[in-house]
């Protein structure tokens, strides 16, 4: 039975829809500091106690470009501090909890505003060898392998509430020299994270066409339905094992009470972004960029936009008229389809997108909202609503259409961990840059032209 069409209720609402989007990431152009040729250093120490054993890594951030989930950036930088450095003579000893620190230095840094971010590789071989063992796995240079995962370690350098704290790079003094920052302390916590959130994509091919490759085509004049479904994965590089969704309320004020989404109802973690991704580019030397898998206006994968891109016509919204086209500018634009939980099952079109059977869950003893309840799932059910916005400047600001083209989605815990599709495990590039190939993890939705 076709699921009823909820668009029609909020058809004088669609524009503002722009607002929606999942979240607000806050990616937006820049200029690159470290090409003005002044740096110094930050440097500090990496602090942990605890059993667990392995490499620390430690990520330098913009702080305008933050990390999930305060933002959706890439670090500038990254550097390791070895486990036997760390943890020197009880490297192979977890009878001795620490606590262990040892140094870290970044060596070349421009004036500004940053974050400092850590977390612990763990290596359950180091302490416990044998055939079944789980390895460090981090590796920087994919999606699929550059977050922390499963049995990590979450740190960094915050402030008294936990809040990952700036860190200052001054401007030159009178002489015109930078002054080194040190004592940037990173505290790694006691708690391991649980497995990123590899999931694949599920349509019902009697309402979403499908091509031959299993992508779906958005429907441009009402909802696309379409389901997220946890997806284990187990190679030797990326093994997500027990991958979940951490069902959750947004509580981003901290006030106790779920923030609301531009809908007017409670919004949920994880947040689901559906995001433009660029086009094949056969020439390219970068297998990604190839074979298209970068998102769009970002080839360099550095998590800020291009200097140059693709812009598109927006809509300005006025009060009491309709909305204004506004010509594509130069600005390269993020581009998004807002997406909405959706009810299971859905019985009303008035109440298609409230998602009823997901709040019943986080409920407190009270039966009021539990902010602090986290539900792990294994499916989530959604809408992909007919509209397009580009949120490179913060807000999302609707456009004039949704733009033609391939769309990746992108899931993304209240840990600060992520999983998107179409990724290195793309059968598109896996063998090439030594994965084994998932079907499921080539798809993308496609806007037709």
């Amino acid at each position: 039975m076709r699921a009823p069409n909820p668009i029609q209720p909020f058809a004088a609402a669609l524009v503002s829809l722009a607002l929606l989007a999942c979240g607000n990431p806050p990616v937006v152009p820049s200029a690159d500091r470290a090409d003005s040729g002044l740096t110094t250093t930050i440097s500090g120490q990496v602090v942990f106690q605890g059993q667990a054993r392995g490499d620390a890594v430690v990520f330098l951030y913009d702080a305008a470009h933050p990390p999930p989930p305060l933002g959706t950036a890439h670090p500038l930088a990254f550097t390791k501090v070895p486990a036997d450095k760390l943890f020197s003579g009880a490297l192979h000893d977890v009878s001795q909890p620490g606590p262990f620190a040892a140094a870290y230095t970044f060596p070349t840094v421009a004036p500004g505003n940053y974050l400092v971010i850590g977390f612990l590789d763990s290596d359950a071989c180091i302490a416990t060898p044998g055939p079944d063992c789980a390895l460090g796995d981090f590796g920087p240079f994919y999606i699929v392998t550059r977050e922390p995962n499963g049995g990590d370690l979450l740190g960094g350098h915050v402030d008294a509430d936990g809040v990952p704290a700036p860190v200052v790079v001054p401007e030159p003094d009178t002489r015109g020299l930078l002054a080194p920052v040190a004592g940037v302390q990173v505290g790694i916590g006691a708690t391991p994270l649980p497995d990123r959130p590899a999931f694949s994509v599920a349509v019902d091919p009697a309402q979403v066409p499908l091509d031959a490759n299993g992508n779906a085509t958005v429907n441009p004049a009402e909802p696309t339905f379409f389901a997220l479904r946890a997806a284990p994965i187990s190679q030797p590089a990326v093994a997500e094992a027990q991958p979940a969704f951490l069902l959750r309320y947004v509580d981003d004020d901290h006030d106790g009470v779920p923030d609301l989404s531009p809908l007017g109802v409670p919004a949920l973690w994880p947040k689901v972004f559906v995001r433009k991704i660029a086009e094949p580019q056969a020439t390219s030397s970068s297998p990604l960029v190839a074979a298209g898998l970068r998102d769009e206006n970002d080839l360099d994968d550095d998590g800020i936009l291009d200097a140059r891109g693709q812009s598109y016509d927006h809509l300005a919204l006025s009060d009491g008229g309709p909305p204004q086209r506004i010509p594509a500018d130069a600005a390269p634009d993020l581009v998004l389809l807002p997406t909405a939980f959706v009810a299971d099952p859905i019985t009303s079109p008035q109440t298609a997108l409230l998602p009823s059977q997901l709040y019943a869950q986080l409920a407190g003893a009270d039966g009021g909202a539990d902010v602090n309840k986290v539900v792990p799932l294994t499916e989530l059910k959604l809408a992909l609503l007919p509209q397009a916005v580009d949120a490179s400047a913060g807000a999302p600001v609707p456009l004039a259409a949704m733009p033609p083209g391939r769309y990746a989605v992108i899931v993304e815990q209240y840990t600060g961990q992520s999983w998107r599709v179409p990724n290195e495990l793309s059968g598109a590039v896996a063998p090439a840059l030594g994965f084994g190939a998932v079907d499921s993890q080539s798809f993308t939705f496609t806007v037709a032209p």
